[in-house]
């Protein structure tokens, strides 16, 4: 249940991430002293744009896939070690 909700998030991410992200770049292209101009701003759209899928989907995608397999992983190990015990109380 916990992973739909990560899922939900992660879509939800996607598609508001890149408006944030290019309203974020801008703001800071600005106060930082530099003169914002159309050509610019397109310019860095259209960046972004060839980044966005791999920036807002397959990042947090890659960061959920990890948490579950660590979450697998810590799963089988409890489940050896239960196995040992097992066999170890048998063999004594």
């Amino acid at each position: 249940m916990k992973s739909s909700y990560l899922r939900g998030l992660n879509m939800a991410f996607f598609f508001v991430a890149s408006k944030i992200i290019i309203f974020i770049t801008i703001c800071v292209y600005v106060l930082t002293g530099n003169e914002l101009t159309a050509s610019r701003v397109f310019m860095a759209v259209a960046l972004y744009g060839a980044v966005r899928l791999t920036i807002t989907l397959f990042f947090p995608f890659a960061i959920e896939k990890a948490s579950e397999s660590l979450i697998s992983i810590r799963r089988i190990k409890v489940s050896m070690q239960q196995t040992e015990a097992i066999l170890i109380t048998r063999v004594c």
